[in-house]
């Protein structure tokens, strides 16, 4: 820029020397290159405008890049459930939620009206559909556990809960949270009058993972272990854990699938034969695992996804893995067949978040909580792109 000026101050000067010399003439040429200037000095401002316009969009591009660590993740994955029709999100103080999850049980206009009313917290910490079920869960900021607009575990302050609830069988199906002082309470999520119970046993827990009647923890100090008949079991071997899950089919088989502080991944059967492959054991950087049917997936650190297959997995497997594992990136949270990006994204199933509520100032009414998107035909409902801000 000092060359430019030096040029630019010389080049006057000698516009003024032919001034003198040749009268009118050059009067013009001076006039003529001090226009020159301003243009250029014009050109100059307006790009040094444009410059800092496109830096904060820079700067925006820049933070939206997935970059997680496994506790941000976490966190992530407790405001998101993909399940289809049941798929919800929260954010804030907004909440979205696919059509089924609000029409066929009303969960959240009714949660959005005991916000309004005081009674529950306009934050959400968690948000759940319990599997096989068309049941909705909302643990709150101040720690109560919402369950078809009443609270599930009254008394008591929890940090961490999850669910298993099937509807029609005929084994205890439990709800576990985790208190703030470090205790896991449960219950049978079949009755509305069951008893609160605590699992003797397991104490300094920070993380639950509920299946069937069996009960899977992560400790404080990243020990971990799981209760099966009131029995509590140590996990050998499994130490610095940040997450557990626990799967299978039902007595045929049940499976524990971890995550280690330093993203690598532990496994192994508690009943029956595991089915999970092997080579997940060797993934490193991973933040989140899904366990879908016949498949594993994990997500890294950078949004990005690994996924194995069982050896018995069919061709619908290996394509919905290809076409979704295997292309998602800058991913910020996912599960089966649903994510969000970190720049807001919304893929597969999670476009169907097309009903949404500010819960500092809800809408009560099921029609003015929904969304704008564009009809598919195909999936029969209102698919958005990104989730819009809610006032």
């Amino acid at each position: 820029m000092k060359k430019r000026n030096l040029v630019l101050a010389l080049a006057f000067t000698a516009a003024a020397a032919l001034t003198a010399c040749s009268g009118g003439s050059g009067e013009a040429a001076s006039g003529q290159n001090q226009e020159e200037q301003a243009e250029e000095e014009g050109e100059d401002e307006a790009g040094k405008e444009a410059q800092e316009e496109e830096k904060p969009q820079e700067d925006a591009a820049e933070t939206a890049k997935a970059n997680w660590t496994i506790d941000e993740a976490i966190a992530n994955q407790m405001r998101f459930h993909g399940q289809g029709f049941y798929t919800m999100y929260a954010e804030g103080t907004c909440l979205y939620a696919a059509p089924n999850a609000e029409s066929d049980t009303g969960s959240f206009s009714r949660y959005a009206m005991l916000a309004s009313e005081g009674t529950a917290g306009s934050q959400i910490r968690q948000i759940q559909t319990a599997a096989y079920s068309d049941a909705e869960l909302i643990l709150d900021s101040e720690g109560r556990l919402w369950y078809d607009g009443e609270q599930f575990f009254e008394g008591y302050n929890l940090q961490y809960f999850d669910c298993f609830y099937a509807t029609s069988a005929g084994y205890a199906q439990n709800v576990a949270g985790v208190t703030a002082d470090g205790a896991v309470v449960y219950r049978d999520a079949k009755t509305s009058d069951s008893e609160i119970e605590t699992a003797e046993g397991l104490t300094n827990v920070k993380y639950v993972d509920a299946f069937w009647d069996r009960l899977a923890v992560v400790r404080q100090d990243g020990t971990a272990a799981y209760m099966a008949g009131g029995e509590v079991t140590e996990l050998d071997g499994w130490t610095d854990m940040a997450m557990i899950y626990m799967g299978g089919m039902q007595d045929d088989y049940t499976e524990l699938i971890g995550i280690k502080q330093d993203g690598t991944v532990v496994a192994q059967a508690i009943v029956g034969t595991p089915t999970y492959p092997e080579e997940i054991l060797s993934w490193t950087d991973i933040v989140q695992i899904i366990r879908g049917t016949d498949y594993v997936a994990g997500l890294k650190s950078d949004g990005s996804f690994v996924y194995a297959l069982e050896a018995d997995a069919n061709d619908y497997t290996k394509e919905l893995c290809e076409e979704t594992y295997g292309t998602w990136t800058n991913v910020m949270v996912a599960a089966e067949q649903a994510a969000i990006t970190a720049d807001g994204e919304l893929l597969g199933d999670a476009r169907l978040l097309s009903y949404g509520w500010n819960l500092e100032n809800p809408y009560t009414d099921y029609e003015a909580a929904k969304l704008e998107g564009e009809y598919d035909d195909d999936m029969h409902a209102a698919l958005l792109t990104r989730l819009p801000k809610l006032s």
